[in-house]
């Protein structure tokens, strides 16, 4: 039987961004940035990305599990609507002090116990040893040293409290967030064919089509690609959802010839490029030095 690598992800704090308390109304579901586009890569890579999180809200009594399925149907709704589903959500209701008896008695699938990792490595045939955990806890951690699995810590959520708490216990990496992550792991694993090339990536300072900088950036940079990223000035560019990118220079600071693609990304923003005469010469120079010149959609 083939064992396949597996990517368990941390729900709340991971993947959802966490409210005040617990997440217990579908509406309550919000991704943090790059979340979609970073499990879609992972799924093109060939990897399962499993979901299991520690729910003691349902042992407290806040949600009940029929109310709980709802709240995970729609999380997997909208990533299958990019390409970016998740082959299965495990979760620990166990609460010590639980009023119902069930759930005091599953203490071994929260994490950082093993059982939910057992659980998904049964049923998807999953090599655990050749998996990756990422979350933002030290449990998290803990569950992935459990298994001898890979950890990697993400500064979302509670991650950058539990990074000045580590102690002894070291990640593989520490990660800003998931696509970050998602690009360390499949460095890790697959062909890196453009290892030592360069791309940059010519953005508006607003509107620009997010999902149009992500994905290609995440292909790019998993294939080895180091990414640099221009802008109108050195303020942040805000794409049409509000994803916020801090660019590493301006339009007028990127030479060209320093690389070896240029791609200007689309989105409504992108048409303030064309009346750009920096971003009309970064283009020709491209051109005319014979590399790689891309442009996407409004681009």
């Amino acid at each position: 039987m083939l064992h396949k690598r597996a990517v368990f992800l941390d729900r709340d704090g991971t993947i959802l961004v966490p409210p005040a308390e617990y997440i217990c109304k579908a509406e309550q579901v919000v991704f943090y940035p790059g979340t979609a586009e970073s499990l879609s890569l992972l799924k093109g890579k060939g990897f399962r990305r499993i979901v299991a999180t520690n729910q003691a809200a349902v042992g407290r009594g806040v949600i009940s599990e029929l109310n709980l399925l709802p709240v995970h149907n729609h999380m997997k709704r909208l990533l299958a609507d990019h390409d970016a589903d998740v082959d299965a959500v495990f979760y620990s209701s166990h609460f010590a002090a639980a009023g119902h008896p069930e759930h005091r008695r599953r203490a071994h699938l929260r994490k950082p116990d093993i059982g939910m990792f057992e659980q998904a490595a049964r049923r998807f045939h999953i090599s655990l040893k050749d998996s990756f955990v990422i979350g933002d806890s030290i449990e998290d951690m803990q569950a992935a040293r459990n298994i001898g699995a890979r950890g990697i810590l993400v500064r979302t959520g509670k991650g950058a409290g539990t990074e000045r708490s580590l102690g002894g216990m070291v990640p593989d990496l520490i990660a800003n967030d998931i696509p970050s992550a998602s690009v360390w792991i499949c460095r890790q694993v697959c062909d890196t064919p453009l290892k030592g090339k360069s791309v940059l990536f010519v953005l508006a300072g607003r509107n620009f089509q997010e999902r149009e900088y992500l994905v290609p950036r995440l292909a790019l940079e998993a294939w080895g690609a180091d990414i640099s990223v221009a802008g109108p000035g050195r303020d942040e560019c805000v794409g049409a959802q509000g994803l916020r990118v801090a660019p590493d220079a301006t339009h007028r600071e990127s030479d060209a010839s320093a690389f070896d693609a240029v791609v200007f990304v689309g989105g409504e923003g992108a048409r303030a490029l064309a009346c750009c005469k920096v971003c009309q010469g970064t283009a020709r120079k491209t051109y005319e030095t014979k590399k790689v010149l891309a442009a996407i959609c409004v681009a």
